[in-house]
């Protein structure tokens, strides 16, 4: 009995992408690591953001922690208002 069969192969390679594609779209998701440093993006350009002129780089800061479009369009409509304890808020949520 062989092992490394052409069919043995191809349920492998189709076993391992099956688990890579999981692993791809679940793993778009924030760790804390990356929620800390939001939180710490939003201390210190609080009153940057506060004049509502950085919105699409809080936007950028939060895409890395979500992939979610309708906490991101909550994100952008706060940033542009420059409500930090909005944005703090959605954080916090996630």
């Amino acid at each position: 009995m062989k092992l490394f069969t052409r069919k043995n192969i191809t349920i492998a390679v189709t076993i391992l992408l099956v688990v890579f594609v999981i692993y791809a779209r679940t793993g778009l998701e924030m760790s804390e690591g990356d929620k800390t440093k939001v939180r710490q993006y939003l201390l210190e350009k609080g009153d940057i953001i506060k004049e509502g002129s950085m919105h699409f780089l809080v936007y950028g800061e939060f895409k890395k922690v979500t992939s979610d479009e309708d906490k991101l369009r909550e994100v952008l409509v706060a940033a542009k208002e420059g409500d930090t304890d909005k944005l703090n808020k959605i954080l916090d949520d996630l």
